[in-house]
């Protein structure tokens, strides 16, 4: 058993000084929300959140997030469509994520804002990420949306606020105290209920009947994609072998290693590696273990890694953004789960497979920070054996031959 090591102390103060900036610079962005609202005068005597008395025409969603929490929000857009089938949606989200929100034939319009940099340390001592964010609200507050709604965290929050719109809807715990007119119970905590279930209680919509066709790939990006991957009618693999939001999401690359091995060894499965450029090194490696995979890693566009994704029979990867795209897409996938908790941002699937290691500190995050380990050292990843995913490979090849 390996050694269990205290995190060290490096950085510590550098993030209490983030923290206490980005505190401080809600707070007085949600005192000018409130005392914009006051200005307005009282909120409209609605009972109950749903209906509203007069279906909006136009609403902001807003959500700063990564690709995975985005696609999992795309969900309300649906609800929303399918309550006020003549509303203009607007998803207001990280350059990233923007992209992704592209793809959902529920939002009419996306606006990318990397808003989150001013409660950033770098980000906030520079006047372009004031002024971007400050002719970003501009706009928002120019258009007069009827009804804005916070998806998640106290930025977003307090972007609600700000919007000028003519309702403002989000969870209470979420944001300053004042941004909201209709502010629902309730604050996300690992082993309650799924993120997809926190986004769909925003429209009062049970969560146990997902919409279908959330994503649409462009006719160009799907046939960019059936050439990267390789012929034959056999089945297609593709692993992701990264994470974002904390180096403790990640499975060692020698795991991946000897899992492509074995996939290639026991399967007559195609075997595709997809990521971006910063996950070369680790495909490369991955590579010389299991020559007959391919390697697009940095070679694709998002919508060309939604298309590469769209016709595998299986995708196996940590909690990241491409196996919330598989999930979106309605692809069985096998995710490999330790600092975060399947409960709440797992794939929201029932076909879907979950592999951990099961110890007792997992899983630690809280939302709060990146995903890093506590005591320095990812053993609920690590300790995730190849055998274990590959046994559930084979059951979802299995399942999908079934199918």
């Amino acid at each position: 058993m390996r050694p269990v090591v205290p995190l060290p102390a490096k950085g510590r103060r550098r993030r209490k000084l983030k923290a206490v900036l980005g505190r401080g610079i809600l707070t007085i962005a949600g005192t000018v929300a409130r005392l914009s609202r006051l200005r307005g005068g009282p909120p409209p005597d609605v009972r109950g959140l749903w209906p509203f008395p007069e279906p909006p025409r136009s609403i902001l969603l807003v959500r700063f997030d990564l690709i995975g929490d985005t696609l999992m929000s795309l969900r309300l857009a649906a609800d929303l469509k399918s309550i006020f089938p003549n509303s203009k949606i607007t998803f207001l989200t990280t350059p990233g994520s923007a992209r992704i929100a592209e793809l959902c034939p529920y939002v009419d319009h996306s606006l990318a804002a990397d808003m989150p940099a001013v409660t950033h340390l770098q980000g906030a001592l520079h006047r372009r990420s004031w002024t971007t964010s400050i002719s970003v609200m501009r706009k928002i507050r120019k258009s007069r949306f009827d009804l804005a709604i916070s998806l998640y965290g106290p930025l977003a929050g307090c972007v609600t606020g700000l919007s000028g719109a003519r309702w403002r809807v989000g969870y209470e715990s979420e944001a300053p105290t004042g941004c909201l007119d209709f502010a629902l119970q309730g604050r996300r905590l690992p082993g309650t209920k799924h993120e997809v279930e926190w986004i769909r209680g925003l429209a009062d919509r049970d969560a146990t009947t997902p919409p279908k066709g959330s994503l649409v790939i462009p006719d160009d990006a799907g046939r960019r994609a059936a050439m990267m991957i390789p012929e034959g009618d056999d089945p297609l693999v593709v692993i992701h072998t990264g994470a974002r939001n904390g180096g403790a999401k990640i499975w060692p690359v020698e795991r991946w290693k000897k899992l492509a091995a074995r996939i290639i060894q026991k399967t007559r499965a195609r075997l595709v590696i997809v990521g971006d450029e910063f996950e070369r090194m680790t495909a490369r490696s991955v590579i010389r273990s299991a020559p007959r995979a391919h390697d697009l890693t940095g070679n694709t566009s998002l919508a060309e890694l939604a298309a590469v994704i769209s016709r595998c029979d299986v995708l196996i990867s940590g909690d990241s953004g491409p196996l919330h795209l598989a999930t979106a897409l309605g692809k069985r996938v096998v995710g490999l789960y330790g600092p975060t908790d399947p409960v709440l941002s797992g794939p929201f699937a029932d076909d879907a497979i979950i592999v951990r290691a099961g110890i007792p500190c997992s899983p630690c995050y809280d939302l709060r920070a990146p995903a890093d380990c506590p005591f320095g050292d990812t053993l609920c990843m690590e300790w995730i054996t190849p055998h274990q995913v590959m046994e559930a490979v084979l059951k979802q090849l299995d399942g999908r031959r079934a199918g």
